[in-house]
């Protein structure tokens, strides 16, 4: 089983993330880092102790967090009549492009681009994705 796993705490402007085998797309200031996962599976063996690393990032305004299963990267599509995976390199030069846009509208763009590279084949697994954009702090306002 594969996870990524992320805690974003704003009041320390800090992102901790671990994966097994999930790897996580995180763009800051506007440069994208591809923070590769454990090579552990989650479950199996659960006589042999397992540890996952956890890394500390440090957040800052307008900074954006992607997690994706491997069911997006793992969907067959037609390109000159063969069938061929998604694959991470794809997804990532999608995001890359849409990275600018709102949150919503990157995610239709990806679910677009996901619909037409299928060209109708079946889906096979599960797709799942998630965007987060860390907001600007909330201004204290003061009362009349």
């Amino acid at each position: 089983i594969d996870i990524a796993i992320v805690k974003i705490d704003l009041a320390a402007k800090q992102l901790h993330y671990a994966g097994a085998h999930n790897e996580m797309l995180y763009y800051q200031k506007g440069n994208a880092q591809v923070i590769k996962a454990s090579r552990l599976p989650i479950g199996g063996d659960t006589r042999k102790p397992k540890e996952f690393e956890t890394r500390t990032f440090e957040l800052n305004t307008g900074d954006s967090i992607y997690l994706f299963t491997d069911g997006l990267t793992d969907q067959f599509g037609l390109v000159e009549g063969r069938e061929e995976k998604f694959k991470t390199r794809r997804l990532l030069a999608l995001i890359d492009q849409l990275k600018d846009q709102p949150m919503q509208a990157q995610g239709t763009g990806i679910l677009g681009a996901l619909r037409q590279w299928q060209n109708g084949l079946p889906q096979l697994d599960d797709m799942a994705a998630i965007g987060i954009r860390i907001p600007k702090p909330a201004r204290a306002c003061c009362w009349p």
